[in-house]
């Protein structure tokens, strides 16, 4: 099978359908949400191994929340149980993916050391910060890292869906994944700008709400940010994932059941 090359003004549109996939079930993308956010958060607190297993995990969930893009395009209610349903669709294939992930993004931050002298890194194996790290070494390391793992994250980006749905032995499933992202970067250049511009615009209402519920003398700056955060939270993921849904039906058309 191939994918489709998409003419670019489609990435404006797959984060407009997104929107509107959740705007018709945003209670059940908001749950769905926050019961990963909260599986996330539990694995970051496992000591040495926490975010190592998020990565590892991280393509089964990916799956799971396709299942509740798909069903959100039938219309059909999500229900929690979807968020786990991705690790019951080829769960070997997933945790393969999951490895090549996990070995993609631990190169990139090894090699962000280059550039911040370790500081990322650090982070990554769960060290706090010390006095010695400064703000700009870490942005570097980030940045470096961004960089160095685009590679990866275009390997994986619809692997997951190419094993679940179509059968695809996980190497044979990265190498589509990787030119269908290469092939398409223009509209996968206009629907991350066009996602960041909806975010902020997004960010910058709730912060308006949020200032003018609590009045001028009532506002407190850290709890502005706490409901800033959250809300950006339970919003923009599930946004992105649901225009994930809408940008993998356009390349590769509507997917049967597995």
């Amino acid at each position: 099978m191939n994918a489709r090359i998409v003419a670019p003004a489609r990435g404006v549109r797959w984060v407009l359908e997104g929107a509107r996939m959740f705007a018709g079930a945003p209670l059940g993308w908001m749950l769905l949400a926050f019961g990963y956010l909260i599986l996330t958060l539990l694995m970051t607190r496992v000591p040495l191994i926490g975010t190592a297993l998020g990565l590892l995990l991280y393509p089964g969930f990916t799956v799971g929340f396709m299942i509740a893009g798909r069903a959100s395009a039938l219309h059909q209610r999500l229900e929690m149980q979807m968020l786990f349903a991705g690790f019951q669709e080829r769960a070997q294939g997933q945790l393969v993916l999951g490895a090549v992930y996990l070995a993609g993004v631990s190169l990139a931050i090894l090699g962000s050391s280059l550039v911040d002298d370790g500081v990322l890194l650090r982070a990554f194996l769960g060290q706090a910060p010390s006095a010695e790290d400064g703000a700009e070494a870490s942005r570097a390391g980030v940045l470096a890292a961004l960089v160095l793992t685009l590679p990866t994250a275009m390997a994986v980006f619809f692997a997951p869906l190419l094993v679940a749905w179509h059968g695809m032995a996980p190497v044979k499933a990265a190498f589509f994944s990787f030119f269908a992202c290469l092939l398409n970067w223009r509209a996968f250049a206009l629907y991350l700008a066009f996602g960041v511009v909806l975010m902020i615009l997004i960010s910058n209402l709730v912060l308006g709400l949020a200032l003018a519920l609590a009045g001028p003398q009532g506002s407190d700056p850290a709890a502005l940010l706490s409901v800033l955060f959250m809300t950006m939270m339970l919003v923009a993921l599930p946004v992105m994932m649901s225009s994930f849904y809408a940008c993998y039906r356009d390349l590769f058309g509507t997917p049967g059941s597995a």
